[in-house]
């Protein structure tokens, strides 16, 4: 049971950054493109509140430990990724140094799936929630397959290579997911730190990378519609 839920976990991810790839192969409205963002944005936001930082808080019993965990956790996980972002701007020249960043930037994001899954597999918290982040990460993937394809195709390569070297930037997930349940099974009591940690990584990639790719390229109705269906969808999913 353990270790199908983890190959569940960790294949969906993979899957969601190779369909993304696999954009090479298809005409994508111009419009689905430019709303796909703002849409991940918001899943990923709810799924930082619903799924992370509400459990997280209930289980700090006492001002400290909130302290501690949830509001250590969160900035941690910010930290962590402002020092990548910063070493991927200075390596972000080609295509093939593009493909690295996203390769790094995927390190937390898998993490963040190991830890709600381990969490719900050895903390018996809830196993919805925990596919409800892994969904909120995969979404966002779609995208992120995408931007590496696209760019590789433009510069003359062949549709079959795109989709390969974009959909290779998001195997470092399913190892990382299991990097992340392993560990919060050993050391259970890092579990609430984790949990912000995860949120404070995926708050940042909403609001570094998603959202400015959004805004600009449509209205700000459409955009901000996109992105409350999406964290309505994802409330509704962890409500359910």
């Amino acid at each position: 049971m353990t270790a199908t839920v983890l190959l569940v976990g960790a294949g969906f991810l993979w899957l969601m950054t190779s369909l993304g790839a696999a954009a090479v192969f298809f005409p994508i409205p111009q419009r689905c493109k430019d709303l796909i963002p703002a849409f991940s944005a918001g899943v990923m936001l709810s799924a930082s509140f619903w799924s992370l930082l509400s459990p997280c808080r209930e289980m700090c019993p006492d001002t400290l430990s909130t302290l501690l965990y949830l509001c250590g956790g969160f900035i941690v996980g910010v930290i962590l990724l402002v020092f990548l972002t910063r070493y991927c701007e200075k390596l972000e020249r080609d295509t093939d140094m593009l493909s690295l960043c996203v390769t790094l930037h995927n390190l937390p994001e898998g993490l963040a799936v190991g830890v709600a899954l381990g969490a719900a597999i050895n903390q018996g918290t809830d196993l919805g929630v925990a596919f409800g982040v892994c969904l909120a990460i995969g979404i966002q993937n779609l995208p992120e397959g995408t931007a590496i394809a696209l760019p590789l195709r433009a510069k003359g390569h062949s549709k079959l290579k795109c989709f390969f070297k974009a959909s290779l930037t998001g195997a470092v997930e399913p190892v990382c997911v299991f990097i992340g349940a392993v560990t919060v099974s050993l050391v259970k009591s890092i579990l609430p730190f984790s949990l912000a940690f995860s949120a404070g990584a995926m708050v940042f990639v909403v609001f570094n990378e998603l959202m400015p790719e959004s805004y600009g390229k449509t209205t700000t109705e459409k955009t901000v519609i996109s992105l409350s269906v999406g964290f309505f969808l994802m409330m509704l999913l962890d409500t359910l």
